[in-house]
C-alpha cells in the first residue's frame, strides 16, 4: 500500500443487484490494505448492509436516485461513506434492538452490528437530500 491516500468511488443505481459489486469492491480494497479475513469479512458486511440500507430506505428503489459508495484509502485507516438521496431518517430515533421489548423487532439490529464491526460510524443528514453514512476501519499494527 502506498503512502498516498488514495479514493475509489461507485455511483450506483438504487437496485439491490449492484450489491455484489460492492462486495467484490470491498474484498479487493481491504485485501490490498492488508486487513485480515475476519475484519475484511466485518467491514464488507457493514459496507453491503448500509448501502441495502441506501437503496431499499433512503432511496426506496427508486431508479432515478442514486447511492454513491466512496472509498479513502489511507496510510493507518479506511474510510467509507456512503450515500443516499432520500429523504433521510434520525438514527437517534431508531430502537435498540438489544432491549428485551425490541428483541422480536427487526430494525436496528443493522446499525448495532455495524457499530460492533467498525471502528467508527456515523450518520450525517446531507444539506443537498439523503443521508450519509461514513464507517471506519483502523488497520492494526
Amino acid at each position: 500500500m502506498s503512502s498516498a491516500n488514495d479514493t475509489i468511488e461507485l455511483a450506483l443505481g438504487s437496485d439491490l443487484e449492484h450489491v455484489p459489486l460492492v462486495q467484490l469492491a470491498v474484498e479487493g480494497i481491504t485485501a490490498l490494505m492488508g486487513f485480515d479475513q475476519e475484519t475484511s469479512f466485518r467491514i464488507r458486511l457493514s459496507v453491503c448492509e448500509s448501502v441495502i440500507n441506501a437503496i431499499k430506505h433512503g432511496n426506496r428503489y427508486n431508479p432515478a436516485k442514486k447511492v454513491t459508495v466512496r472509498f479513502q484509502l489511507e496510510k493507518e485507516q479506511l474510510v467509507v461513506s456512503i450515500c443516499d438521496e432520500g429523504d433521510g431518517f434520525s438514527p437517534d430515533q431508531i430502537l435498540d434492538p438489544s432491549v428485551p421489548e425490541n428483541l422480536d423487532r427487526p430494525n436496528g439490529r443493522g446499525i448495532l452490528l455495524k457499530k460492533s464491526f467498525m471502528d467508527e460510524v456515523h450518520f450525517t443528514r446531507r444539506a443537498e437530500g439523503g443521508m450519509m453514512v461514513r464507517l471506519v476501519k483502523r488497520l492494526v499494527p
